[in-house]
């Protein structure tokens, strides 16, 4: 076996020498940058993608509440099948707001384990919320109430009952969330 010897001096076209490796390295790193771009580019374009999708989505469902409003008040004017339908879904606060309101007021400290929507016998335009959580303190937990109340998003906002655990305090409140107006 002989030992074969690499001379960084020599002059051929496919020579290994510091030159030719410096390129090369060089080459690499500008092939990575041109990936990690489109890599970027393409995070750019899904990003604005999905934007503009939610927005279609959240136009199609105030569509969907539209249609379903007026496929009601057709009905009721002359009866179909479709009527029973649209009373399901014409009359139904939007649940996505009244969900991101909960968690916008809701603080670090209070972490909700129960969100339960009731009927109220005589108020067709209102549902009840009980909600049931825990806390690590009554404060956190009056905190959450008197935001709830404020918000503008529940009305009539009630601790029905606080009960001290080993470290935490269990809860339960109800609130009201009116019907959203229709929009016409």
């Amino acid at each position: 076996m002989s030992v074969q010897r690499i001379n960084f001096i020599e002059k051929g076209p496919m020579a290994l020498t510091y030159r030719n490796m410096m390129i090369f390295a060089g080459l690499a790193c500008v092939l990575c940058i041109l990936i990690h771009g489109i890599f970027l580019i393409r995070y750019g374009y899904l990003t604005s993608k999905v934007t503009v999708l939610r927005r279609e989505v959240q136009e199609l469902i105030i569509q969907k509440d539209k249609t379903l409003a007026a496929m009601q008040l057709i009905g009721n004017q002359q009866p179909t099948n479709v009527a029973p339908l649209a009373a399901l879904f014409a009359k139904l606060p939007s649940w996505s707001d009244v969900l991101d309101a909960l968690v916008k007021v809701k603080p670090k400290q209070v972490w909700l384990e129960n969100v339960r929507s009731v009927d109220i016998g005589e108020h067709i335009d209102m549902k009840r919320l009980e909600i049931a959580g825990k806390s690590v303190s009554n404060a956190a937990i009056a905190q959450f109430v008197g935001a709830l109340d404020a918000s503008g998003k529940f009305k009539n906002t009630v601790l029905m009952s606080s009960q001290k655990d080993k470290n935490t305090y269990t809860f339960l409140v109800n609130t009201e969330v009116p019907y959203q107006e229709a929009e016409w």
